[in-house]
């Protein structure tokens, strides 16, 4: 008797209800994860932390910066970021032409997949840099002072660069 109802049990009226419970039972055994783990994206594993291994808030700690800094020193240090950022964009365009280059080669992936990471990184660090100057010129702008441009710092680095080429 019991083999003619069991293959009853499996079809019929109930099967809907039979699989969720199944499912809830299978998901209550296995068990759900308690947070998502988010796909790494490229450079996202050079993000700067603290001592405690939280991400630093790159304009949080530029606001604090601020507060503590005079007005010229804080002039200083945004025309070192300008120039920090005018290198590293120059660095970025390297590494695109020579991404463009392997890519159109079609050599191994792992040289594109490295210099991915490079241009990756880069990026991220200039998007930091670009937001800490944000910061710092607000504040000069507020000061009632003109913040360093990157258009002004080329000209002045032609300029440097025009001469010395002259000297020799």
């Amino acid at each position: 008797m019991w083999m003619v109802t069991m293959p009853v049990f499996w079809v019929g009226d109930g099967a809907m209800n039979r699989f969720i419970f199944f499912l809830a039972l299978t998901l209550l055994i296995v068990g759900c994860s308690h947070e998502a783990i988010a796909p790494k994206t490229i450079g996202q594993e050079k993000m700067p932390k603290d001592s405690k291994g939280k991400e630093i808030d790159v304009v949080q700690e530029a606001r604090v910066k601020v507060e503590e800094l005079p007005l010229e020193v804080l002039y200083a240090e945004t025309k070192n970021e300008v120039r920090e950022i005018i290198k590293e964009k120059d660095k970025l365009d390297t590494l695109n032409v020579e991404l463009k280059a392997v890519q159109e080669s079609n050599v191994d992936s792992t040289d594109s997949k490295a210099i991915e990471e490079k241009v990756g990184i880069l990026r991220k660090t200039i998007n930091q840099r670009a937001q800490r100057y944000n910061v710092y010129a607000a504040k000069i702008r507020k000061s009632g002072g003109e913040p360093p441009k990157i258009q002004d710092l080329k000209k002045e680095e032609a300029q440097k660069n025009h001469l010395q080429s002259n000297a020799f």
